[in-house]
């Protein structure tokens, strides 16, 4: 009897380890349930505070949940149509502050300047890409520099 056990117990250990095949392609590393998606405004979506002088517009998302807003991360990438990458926000553009806050299901871009000029006439006159990037918790702690979209985009295998 105890022959039959070593024997079965023999043939279990080598079933497991030679019985798994290491044949086929090894997949895409995944991303960790991060979502992503390019927000496109136009100047005529843009609203303008006077109170605060700044230009405003509230994008309507639902990858923004409390979840997020407890334990995850967003990040917001403006697009410099010059240069054709996207820059992390909050960040300057010719005199101007690009900004971004979020709430559940709501992110608001915001542009301003950190002086007193009135930007009431000062509509943007061109379309706003922004690239919105929501990050689950565990996610958020990977060694990726946040501020750099294309290391972003590499590590977390994220489309345009």
């Amino acid at each position: 009897m105890k022959n039959l056990l070593k024997k079965i117990a023999l043939l279990s250990l080598a079933m497991l380890v030679f019985g798994c095949s290491k044949d086929g392609v090894k997949g895409a590393d995944g991303n960790a349930n991060v979502q992503s998606v390019t927000a496109v405004v136009t100047p005529n979506q843009w609203v303008f505070n006077s109170s605060s002088n700044v230009w405003t517009y509230d994008y309507s998302t639902t990858l923004i949940t409390s979840s997020t807003l407890s334990s995850g991360l967003v990040n917001c990438y403006l697009l410099d149509t010059q240069s054709g990458a996207y820059i992390a926000m909050p960040c300057n553009v010719s005199g101007l502050n690009f900004l971004f806050a979020f709430n559940t299901g709501i992110i608001r871009f915001s542009l301003g300047t950190s002086g007193s000029t009135n930007l009431s006439n000062a509509r943007p006159s061109s379309n706003l890409s922004y690239r919105i990037v929501v990050v689950p918790s565990a996610s958020g702690k990977m060694n990726i520099n946040w501020k750099n979209y294309e290391e972003v985009k590499f590590k977390l295998n994220l489309i345009d």
